[in-house]
């Protein structure tokens, strides 16, 4: 049984106008339900930064502990645009799955088109918390798809393409709990919304719960981070989707 790994961080962030600190790149992954994926348990990061003109700038990070962030971003900055976010990890978790050479793209199959990485390819949410999703898929030599729905859902609410060996970080989700999807394969196909070649359709056994909490000097919010290939020790489990029930963009 493989399993994947999912972690949750409660950052803060504080109530001061001022632009909002963004990850770098974006992150990728693959499961199944033979396999098993894996969910890290959430820990508490409070913000404590000054209310007046901050001056510090630090990053909001997969670690557990104290973190200290800028002021709060302008609501239009939230809007959660892809992008790399690539931490150091304190412990690298160990692959069950083979690890690519790098980034470079996998051949694309003729008549097939790559979305940039990162790239939002549907986007239904009607407002925007703090949240931040990010999904790595870096292990994986294939590209994913991610969908999040609302729980108890099929339509999807938000949808976006990770390249292989790559991963990426979502800004903007609101409160709430989600059901994440995802498949893996090559060859993206924008009149079918799904690859030529599926090496796999999966689904996060646990939801994802956002929240955000006001605290004194500042404001928690969620920040969740999963990979899509099996980690040793991993707290997440997958299960297998098939076709007809996987979240249809559109």
């Amino acid at each position: 049984m493989r399993r994947f790994w999912l972690l949750l961080v409660s950052a803060g962030l504080l109530l001061a106008c001022g632009p909002l600190s963004r990850p770098g790149r974006p992150l990728s992954g693959t499961p199944e339900r033979t396999p098993t994926a894996t969910v890290v348990e959430p820990t508490q990061a409070e913000a404590t930064v000054p209310v007046a003109s901050p001056s510090k700038e630090s990053a909001a990070g997969t670690a557990a502990g104290q973190v200290e962030h800028p002021p709060t971003p302008q609501r239009g900055q939230l809007a959660g645009a892809g992008k790399v976010n690539r931490p150091e990890p304190t412990e690298a978790p160990t692959p069950l799955l083979q690890q690519v050479s790098g980034p470079e793209p996998t051949p694309t199959p003729e008549g097939t088109t790559r979305p940039q990485p990162c790239a939002i390819l549907q986007d239904a949410r009607g407002s925007r918390g703090l949240g931040v999703l990010t999904v790595k898929n870096e292990l994986n030599d294939a590209d994913a798809l991610v969908v999040l729905v609302q729980e108890g859902q099929k339509s999807p609410l938000l949808a976006f393409y990770i390249w292989a060996a790559d991963s990426c970080s979502i800004e903007g989700i609101a409160d709430g709990t989600y059901e994440l999807y995802y498949m893996l394969g090559w060859g993206w196909q924008e009149g079918t919304e799904e690859f030529a070649r599926v090496a796999a359709r999966e689904k996060f056994e646990d939801v994802l719960a956002f929240t955000t909490e006001q605290r004194e000097g500042g404001v928690a919010y969620t920040q969740i981070e999963v990979t899509l290939y099996a980690v040793l020790e991993g707290n997440a489990e997958t299960t297998p989707v098939p076709a007809e029930e996987f979240p249809r963009l559109g």
